[in-house]
């Protein structure tokens, strides 16, 4: 099975520089987060979408999967 430690400490700092770069930066907008944990099958998921600031209509998405697979 995956190690769910490392995966949090990579997910959270994932997270952390994403949310930076949208409060602190302010270079791009997130717009939606996903964090799902499957019991059935021992999978973690994690995604973040986000808009570049001045290109509205480009969506990027930063994913993180793990899985007992």
């Amino acid at each position: 099975m995956y190690d769910p430690t490392i995966f949090e400490n990579v997910k959270v700092a994932f997270e952390n520089h994403v949310y930076d770069l949208d409060n602190i930066d302010q270079k791009i907008t997130i717009t939606n987060r996903m964090d799902r944990m499957d019991l059935g099958v021992l999978a973690r998921d994690f995604a973040i979408q986000f808009k570049v600031v001045g290109l509205q209509n480009i969506t990027a998405e930063i994913s993180l999967m793990a899985s007992l697979k």
